[in-house]
């Protein structure tokens, strides 16, 4: 499924909690301090059913736009990649069933149907990023030059900087930023992610018509 292809990398990177280093103070309203209980209730699977995840995510070659919405059982992923002067479009839906799910792809030539076990959330990753999260509170410090929870790792020829922020006990937003040097080349990938929850309607559009 091509839902994979955006967070492959990103969740390879994030299970070796690897990469970035920035001094200077983020912008965004400065976070609510959180104890170890409500930052698991954050990040629990159950605060996502109905929830909009959108993420920015910056690469040495271009930039790609993800958007991700959940509600009442109907997920919907629409992933936009610039790449110079090459943009890719993939929109995808799936509908939760009595033994697994339905999942809808859209082609050139009109939609791709089929059967997943796995609802999109578990396929591209967004839930094995979420749960990282949601058990490495003790990791992370409130730091008030960034505004929010950081948690950073430095390795040989490697850095990484994870940010969240919280706001009214809820989870709004996240970054993560990276540094990889090798052989006198550096890669830096920056992506940054914002959450709402509830609120949310997804309709499977009409196929006969797309």
């Amino acid at each position: 499924m091509r839902v994979k292809k955006f967070f492959g990398a990103l969740i390879g990177m994030l299970l070796c909690f690897a990469t970035v280093v920035s001094t200077a103070a983020c912008s965004k309203t400065p976070s609510m301090t959180v104890t170890a209980e409500e930052w698991q209730t954050a990040f629990s699977a159950e605060r996502f059913v109905n929830s909009k995840i959108s993420v920015t995510f910056f690469i040495p070659d271009g930039v790609s736009y993800l958007e991700y919405v959940a509600a009442d059982g109907v997920e919907y992923y629409h992933q936009t990649v610039v790449e110079g002067e090459n943009i890719r479009e993939d929109t995808s839906y799936s509908q939760r069933m009595e033994n697994g799910y339905k999942m809808y792809e859209q082609q050139t030539n009109g939609w791709e149907i089929s059967d997943y076990e796995r609802s999109i959330f578990e396929v591209s990753g967004l839930s094995v990023m979420i749960e990282m999260f949601a058990d490495n509170y003790e990791s992370f410090t409130y730091d008030e030059a960034q505004n929010g929870y950081i948690f950073i790792v430095d390795e040989t020829e490697m850095v990484v900087i994870f940010r969240c922020w919280f706001e009214e006990d809820t989870l709004s937003a996240w970054s993560y930023e990276s540094i990889f040097i090798l052989n006198e080349s550096i890669d830096y990938t920056v992506y940054n992610v914002s959450v709402t929850f509830g609120g949310q309607q997804v309709e499977i559009p009409d196929l006969r018509e797309a």
